[in-house]
Formats: structure tokens, sequence, C-alpha cells
């Protein structure tokens, strides 16, 4: 209820302010509880399948010039350097969940077990302390390195400007990467590649088969997620196989 008159004092500070507050979530991701959300599938497609940053320039009156990134300190560049100097080889940073219950992809063990055995790749996996559950098993295994809960985000996405390949779903780390050199493979869930990757560099984005993909709607529960009975995860990660993103790796990596 205060952030008007928040919004309102900070603009007078400025000689340009713009308010990219629910740029995204709520014009383009529909919030339960409000109408848009229970729009037909079609109808809600057709209306919020626009790029966020096209958006996020119109909404500020700039061109249609795209550069978003994370700017690191000179301390964090030269320690993201330092940890790829100590893993070394090719490198995979995994961030493995987002905010939302349709941001976890489930073959995670398949893809990492394939990878120790095919390849000489090394992995990194990144998120929050919850995110230690999904490593589990890993542990001992010397080309997998566990850092989630242990690596800070800024230390997670500085090191992601350095990796040979970044993968994850929807989640911040990626968005951070999206305009950088660096590979990345993104199983998308409740946004298009017209929403979010169609300006990205370097991107291969995978696409559910379900039906509701994409629905364009923000979840906190299952109660408008459908949900993959085997996995237990949303039924749009559930559709993106092992295979497919093992051949992804393949591609991104040579």
């Amino acid at each position: 209820a205060a952030l008007p008159s928040f919004w309102e004092t900070i603009e007078k500070k400025y000689d340009k302010f713009v308010n990219l507050s629910e740029s995204v979530e709520g014009a383009l991701l529909a919030i339960p509880g409000r109408s848009g959300h229970l729009w037909p599938h079609n109808l809600r497609h057709s209306m919020l399948n626009r790029n966020y940053a096209e958006f996020a320039n119109d909404l500020a009156e700039i061109p249609q010039e795209f550069n978003q990134r994370f700017y690191p300190t000179d301390e964090e560049k030269l320690w993201a350097q330092k940890e790829r100097k100590a893993i070394g080889g090719k490198i995979i940073l995994w961030s493995l969940a987002g905010s939302a219950i349709h941001k976890t992809w489930p073959y995670l063990d398949t893809i990492l077990a394939r990878l120790m055995i095919e390849t000489d790749v090394k992995v990194v996996l990144v998120g929050d302390v919850l995110c230690q559950l999904l490593e589990q098993g890993w542990e001992k295994e010397p080309r997998v390195f566990c850092k989630s809960g242990i690596w800070t985000i800024r230390e997670s996405l500085s090191f992601a400007r350095v990796a040979d390949l970044v993968i994850g779903s929807e989640t911040g780390v990626l968005n951070a990467v999206g305009m950088e050199e660096v590979e990345k493979i993104v199983m998308l869930s409740h946004s298009s590649v017209e929403n979010l990757t169609k300006h990205w560099k370097n991107t291969q984005s995978l696409e559910p088969k379900t039906s509701c993909y994409p629905c364009h709607k923000m979840h906190y529960n299952f109660d408008y997620c459908k949900r993959d009975e085997t996995s237990g995860v949303a039924q749009c990660q559930a559709d993106i196989t092992p295979d497919e993103v093992y051949s992804a790796i393949q591609k991104a990596l040579g």
C-alpha cells in the first residue's frame, strides 16, 4: 500500500523515472486471482505473447536495443576466473531451480550420469539451500561441484559468465547471461521463445509439448499447473526429455 507513495517520492529525484513494476508479472504473466489468469488459453496467448525486454523498452520509451546483463565487480571477475582455473576443463554451470514450482527439471541425475560416463565435462550445480536436495548423491563425484547454498547469487552469476555452457529453467541465472556470448540451454515453462529468449545470444530454447504451454501464468502451487504424476514436477518440465537436453549439450559443446 505504501509503494505509490514511495514511487512518488523517488520520482522527484530524477529527470526521468521508469516504473517497471508488473511489467512482466502482472502485465505479461497473469497473476492468480486476476481475471486474465482464467482467460481461455488461446486468448491469453494472443494477448500476452509479447517479448518482455521489448515491452520494458517501450515503457521506458527507449530504442529496441538489448544489452541487459549482470555487472560483476572487478573482484568478482577475478574470483570467477580463479574458480574456473581451479576446476579446469570444459565446464557446465547448471542452475537447478527457479523461484516457482514449474522451474525444476526432473531428470538431472540421468544427464549427470551420462555426462560422467560419456564425456570429460565438469558440472557445477548452483541454487539456493533447498537445491541441496537435488544435489544429493553427487557429493563424492570429483567432476560434479555442489555449490547450492554455498555460492552466493552474485558468485553464481559471476561464474556463469566464464562457464562454457549454462543450463537451467527460466531462472535469474539464465536471464543474467541471456545477452552474454556463453552457450545456453533453457527449459521453457510459462514463457514462450517470443516472451523470453527471442533476443538472447547463443541460446537453445527447449519447448514443452504439453497443450498448456506456454500458459503465461504465475504459479504458486499446483492449483492451475498441470502436474506430472510420475516425477511430481510441472508437466511442462517433465515433457522435456533427457535425450533432448543431452543432444542440446552435444551441440553447444561441439
